[in-house]
């Protein structure tokens, strides 16, 4: 992915061979470049049977945005659906857990596809997921 800087709409992003118009100015948001879907907020501990509910912030035109999540240990992962909020917000909660857990989230957009946090889209050997540590 490439800055190509103003526009007559706004700034451009080119991903994958591909340049898109962005509606608004990247002008104090370069360290997000090459960061098309994030989440807030990132908890890492909950207390048992505690949901976690946060937001993804996912750019382009977004479609089938999807978390995964997985008991530590665990070899599949239950599927929930993200909810769509509002432009580019979409929401998702993981019911509350006993055990320690994993997440990660992809979605295809008009830009690519993404998956959130970028080590999830790794080698298998060398995926890594967002962990959250149940307290007891």
């Amino acid at each position: 992915m490439s800055y190509e800087g103003k526009s007559v709409y706004g700034d451009t992003i080119t991903q994958q061979g591909k340049t898109v118009k962005l509606p608004y100015k990247m002008l104090g948001f370069s360290s997000m470049l090459g960061r098309l879907i994030s989440c807030m907020p990132l908890l890492s501990l909950v207390e048992r049977n505690e949901a976690l509910s946060f937001k993804a912030l996912i750019m382009g035109e977004v479609n089938n945005p999807t978390l995964r999540y997985r008991t530590l240990g665990s070899r599949s992962f239950q599927t929930i659906p993200l909810t769509h909020e509002a432009r580019g917000v979409y929401r998702a909660t993981i019911p509350g857990q006993q055990e320690d857990f994993e997440w990660y989230i992809t979605a295809n957009t008009s830009l690519g596809d993404v998956v959130f946090p970028a080590t999830a889209g790794a080698a298998e050997e060398e995926r890594m997921y967002q962990t959250v540590v149940v307290t007891r």
